[in-house]
């Protein structure tokens, strides 16, 4: 698998990681530890799952859709946890589930675009769910369909 690619996913998951532990008062130590249980195999593994699915392959992520970057995100939660749940104690998995709820909450960004550090763009879970993109609505219970 192209290693770019699974730099983006890894880097779109990082972002997400990040977000959520500037949202919370302290950085959990369980999430950290399960995050780093999930190999770089995990990401790839994940990232081929859902990339037919949302049509990600050979399109650089800053082109990506609204649906794309919603529910390619959604999908990647979801194996994460799937994944954490193969590899991580209870405890560990706890502090997964706990980051995926804080994830689809409105104020949650799933994306930024940033230009010389400045984020210039942001897409937000509420942005996903103005759009029936949000965790497992409609909008993301179907295939990529060229828009």
């Amino acid at each position: 698998m192209n290693r770019q690619i699974v730099g983006i996913v890894f880097a779109l998951s990082v972002c997400i990681i990040c977000v959520y532990t500037q949202m919370t008062t302290t950085e959990s130590p369980l999430l950290i530890n399960c995050v780093n249980k999930l190999t770089d195999k995990v990401w790839s593994q994940c990232f081929e799952t859902i990339a037919p699915k949302w049509n990600l392959n050979g399109t650089s992520i800053g082109n990506w859709t609204l649906k794309q970057h919603c529910c390619g995100n959604w999908d990647s939660l979801d194996c994460y946890l799937k994944e954490a749940k193969a590899k991580c104690n209870a405890e560990e998995i706890a502090e997964v589930e706990k980051f995926i709820n804080e994830a689809k909450k409105d104020e949650s960004i799933i994306f930024s675009v940033s230009t010389d550090g400045i984020v210039t763009e942001s897409i937000t879970a509420a942005d996903c769910k103005k759009q029936k993109y949000g965790y497992h609505e409609s909008g993301c219970q179907q295939m990529f369909v060229y828009e």
